[in-house]
């Protein structure tokens, strides 16, 4: 067994190099720091050098982004292109939780907690199933979730 004035730990390593012990930790992982596990904690010999740092890269002098071209008024505008399918959706029908939450990208969980809290509009069947009213498609939080 070594002695203890051979072996540094993490803590003392990172003190001696000006590193935190958690970097000294991720080299030790990764190969560049060479050390030995003892007892579940890192030791590091006592006379090991301090990790090589990698050549900083000489970089091209970075140039200014382009200007984005200014919008175009509506008159020369092209026609816009036509947007992604978007689900056929009747603001004036009702779909389960099940049917909302798979035109969405909320779970049926979440679309029930969305309308316990009014975020959604629906309302509940006699039976107690909840129907979320077509409406809510329309609802800028929903839209953006939109299958």
């Amino acid at each position: 067994m070594a002695k203890k004035g051979d072996y540094l730990t993490t803590k003392e390593y990172a003190e001696q190099m000006g590193m935190t012990v958690s970097t000294v930790t991720k080299q030790l992982r990764s190969g560049k720091i060479k050390g030995v596990k003892q007892g579940g904690k890192w030791m590091i010999p006592a006379g090991a050098a301090a990790p090589k740092k990698a050549a900083a890269k000489k970089s091209a002098p970075k140039k200014p982004a382009p200007a984005k071209p200014s919008p175009k008024s509506p008159s020369t505008a092209q026609p816009a292109a036509a947007p992604a399918a978007q689900p056929v959706t009747d603001t004036n029908s009702s779909y389960s939780v099940e049917e909302f939450s798979k035109m969405t990208f909320l779970t049926p969980f979440g679309v029930t907690e969305w309308l316990k809290k009014g975020i959604l509009n629906g309302s509940q069947t006699s039976s107690g199933d909840w129907r979320v009213d077509g409406s809510s498609l329309t609802l800028d939080q929903v839209k953006r979730l939109l299958r």
